[in-house]
């Protein structure tokens, strides 16, 4: 089934999530906040693990060159979000009894993103292309956690991190004179950091936490060939809005 379902365009989608996010947190907090303390003895444990699903948008940050506005080929070039998928596999280190964890959260994302061009020919005719780049990429993300005291079977948290990506998959790009057939060709690594908050819920049999987290990449990932498609790049960074599931 399409991820399309559960998530749509980047402008009403990023709403969508937040809206998502609260409801849930509002749903689960009804059932976890009662009088008695579910798991007592979790938050102990020196080091936990669980796992990870997370649904993603995936997006860039594009910064056009001086040269973009003295030409006419390339009016416009606008970054197009798409939905992604996240698995991973959750480990915690408590630092400071409950007040701050290191956490590293290996995954694997399935997604994809783009770039769409409006385009005028010489003869002034205008056209839209959508170039898009796939990647399965494996993440190593290390984040520092701020936690706020235990109120009953819920708390909340503050997160801060970095995060090195790699493409494992990343197919080569043909070499092709026809512009239509051309495909834009991305570095294989990234570094990214990113912030977030989200709650964590103590029920019966485990841990359940909901978290949104933004991420931002440092790296300019698009290599650059000096075609009509990467010409007035100046950088193409990574950006991605996350919404997760932790189960521990």
């Amino acid at each position: 089934m399409s991820l399309n379902i559960f998530i749509i365009s980047f402008s009403v989608k990023k709403v969508k999530y937040i809206i998502l996010f609260f409801i849930v947190f509002s749903s689960i907090s009804g059932i976890a906040q009662h009088r008695y303390e579910n798991l007592p003895r979790f938050d102990k444990k020196r080091v936990r693990f669980g796992f990870l699903l997370g649904f993603e948008n995936l997006n860039f940050r594009l910064k056009t060159n001086d040269d973009f506005a003295k030409q006419d080929t390339v009016f416009s070039m606008n970054p197009e979000s798409s939905p992604g998928f996240q698995i991973g596999i959750y480990s915690c280190l408590k630092i400071l009894p409950n007040n701050l964890d290191l956490r590293f959260v290996p995954s694997i994302t399935f997604g994809n993103r783009g770039i769409n061009y409006g385009i005028r020919t010489p003869k002034s005719e205008i056209f839209y292309v959508t170039k898009s780049i796939e990647a399965t990429t494996v993440n190593f993300p290390l984040d520092l956690k701020f936690i706020t005291l235990r109120l009953t079977n819920a708390r909340g948290y503050l997160l801060a991190g970095t995060q090195y990506s790699v493409d494992i998959i990343q197919k080569k790009k043909k070499e092709n004179d026809n512009l239509d057939e051309y495909h834009l060709k991305t570095e294989k690594s990234d570094f990214s950091y990113s912030f977030g908050g989200g709650f964590e819920f103590y029920l019966t049999l485990f841990k359940l936490t909901t978290e949104a987290k933004v991420s931002f990449g440092v790296n300019d990932l698009l290599q650059h060939d000096n075609t009509v498609y990467t010409r007035y790049i100046n950088s193409l960074k990574s950006r991605t809005f996350q919404i997760s599931f932790i189960f521990e």
